[in-house]
């Protein structure tokens, strides 16, 4: 036909040719033929269009069977695996499939893979591998989702068969470096090191690139780190960097090899390794390891660099799943180094964006005091009355009450805010109270109540042993007793402060007024 001499010499007009042909000769003998090879080159919908037209038509038969073949790669194409896999069946059940049928097995193979039926993905390639005879990229790609499938399917041991039956015949090496990884890690969480060690050994003698030999070493480091053998695996990778070898894979040696370190304490040896997984962009461990390098700073009290890593993280990570949890702990940074402005800003963002996220408690806790230090005092006693009430078994109850009062107080409603300063006595018997006892004092010294308020900083005075609340307390006392006229007792309460307190912040007010009142 003139139309298949088109077709052969690519050019654009062969499907006009075959429609023509088949429009003029209806029944003629090869009009089922063409109308198949119009459909094959029409685009992906109009081709399955008419090859399912043809089929309603066809019975068995190799154009049948070819119409089937067809119409599966096409919805497999387009992401429509579970509708292409009766297509492959049907197309393989028919004898006369012929050529196609290796190629038919493969591809429902992967849509088997792709809907996660890895067991029967298996099984299927199992049986295209014992044909034998296979071209050979079929032959390679069969191979390596027959390793694919069983290993997703939990079958490690037939797993590593496949595997190294794949290396001895010869694999690409830059498609199986990422099944070299995923082995190798699904056998260290079996605790099957010997055989992962095995596996790369295997892979490195059968490389015959330098990227090939690369990722074997890549791989090696990273059980090393696994493995705790930290030397060795620190001059496998510092062997690679000299190297200029980038590899995620990389990263996440240099991840474990933090991990070791931030376990045995040694916070200062594991954020550089942190920060060195980080710098590999696309590493999908970056976001776990500016997280860590993060905490690793907090917890060595360098909160200004674990804002930094912290701040990284919720820049360029929005989608982690460690995303709000990160904003969280960015605006505990960021209140502690009493930049209040900017922690409310993110500690809110995880109120409005996250209301089901575990670490919600603790972001209204620490929003609820950022809040006091703003002096939003209505705002910050609403955000700890919501924590307080669906919470109440938060670990920090005690505090949260203690800036809840405090907040009450301050916005005018003096009676709940003594009740929840009460509730901190019931909490807690340490400083907390102390601090309690002290708001308490001052809400009665504001009601012109000088007993009560002296009764409250003096039981402080006698209780408690803080340097801070102690000074401020009698300081306090001191100052009710000048009120009342008592300036001997007033004197005694400011000279203790300066004495067994000197270097409290209410040191400093004590030796004030000593010396306006003429005392030393």
């Amino acid at each position: 036909m003139a139309a298949r001499s088109r077709e052969d010499a690519a050019d654009a007009t062969a499907a006009e040719s075959y429609d023509r042909f088949v429009a003029r000769f209806q029944k003629g003998a090869h009009r089922d033929e063409a109308e198949l090879r119009c459909a094959l080159l029409c685009g992906p919908e109009a081709g399955r269009a008419r090859l399912e037209k043809l089929l309603g038509r066809l019975g068995q038969g190799p154009l049948a069977a070819r119409a089937r073949f067809e119409i599966a790669e096409r919805l497999s194409q387009s992401g429509h695996g579970t509708d292409a896999i009766p297509h492959y069946r049907g197309a393989l059940a028919d004898p006369a499939i012929g050529e196609y049928g290796p190629r038919a097995s493969y591809g429902l193979a992967w849509c088997l893979y792709q809907q996660k039926q890895y067991s029967e993905s298996a099984a299927e390639l199992e049986r295209l591998l014992a044909q034998g005879g296979l071209e050979p990229k079929l032959q390679q790609a069969a191979s390596e989702l027959a390793v694919w499938s069983t290993l997703q399917g939990g079958d490690l041991d037939r797993a590593l068969r496949g595997w190294n039956a794949l290396v001895k015949s010869g694999c690409d090496e830059e498609r199986c470096g990422p099944l070299l990884h995923a082995l190798c890690t699904a056998l260290g969480k079996e605790k099957r090191a010997g055989d992962a060690r095995a596996a790369v050994d295997g892979f490195e003698r059968a490389a015959r690139s330098p990227r090939g030999h690369a990722k074997a070493a890549v791989e090696r480091a990273l059980l090393l780190a696994n493995a705790d053998k930290t030397d060795e695996a620190r001059r496998e990778i510092e062997k690679l960097r000299a190297q200029g070898v980038q590899d995620p894979v990389l990263s996440e040696a240099l991840f474990r090899l933090g991990e070791n370190c931030y376990a045995k304490g040694a916070d200062a040896q594991a954020i550089p390794l942190y920060d060195a997984a980080a710098s590999e962009a696309s590493a999908p461990i970056v976001d776990r390891a500016l997280y860590k390098a993060g905490f690793a700073r907090m917890r060595s009290n360098d909160v200004a660099g674990a804002e930094k890593s912290f701040q990284k993280l919720v820049d360029e990570h929005p989608q982690s799943e460690l995303f709000h949890e990160t904003l969280f702990l960015l605006g505990e940074a960021q209140f502690r180094q009493r930049h209040f402005e900017a922690a409310a800003k993110n500690l809110e963002r995880v109120r409005r964006e996250a209301p089901r996220h575990a670490v919600l408690p603790k972001a209204l806790f620490r929003l609820g005091l950022t809040l006091g230090e703003l002096q939003r005092w209505k705002e910050s006693a609403e955000v700890l009355a919501a924590l307080v009430k669906a919470n109440p078994d938060f670990p920090n109850l005690a505090e949260a009450e203690l800036g809840r009062g405090r907040a009450l107080a301050e916005s005018g409603d003096v009676r709940a805010g003594r009740a929840a300063l009460e509730r901190v006595l019931a909490l807690d018997k340490g400083l907390l109270s102390a601090q309690a006892h002290l708001e308490l004092g001052r809400l009665s010294y504001g009601a012109n109540d000088l007993d009560g308020a002296l009764s409250e900083f003096l039981k402080v005075a006698v209780l408690y042993d803080g340097d801070e609340e102690v000074a401020e307390a009698l300081v306090l006392a001191g100052r009710v007793l000048e009120e009342q006229k008592q300036l001997d007792k007033a004197l005694a309460q400011y000279k203790e402060a300066l004495e067994k307190h000197p270097k409290a912040r209410y040191a400093g007010e004590a030796q004030k007024r000593l010396s306006e009142l003429g005392s030393h």
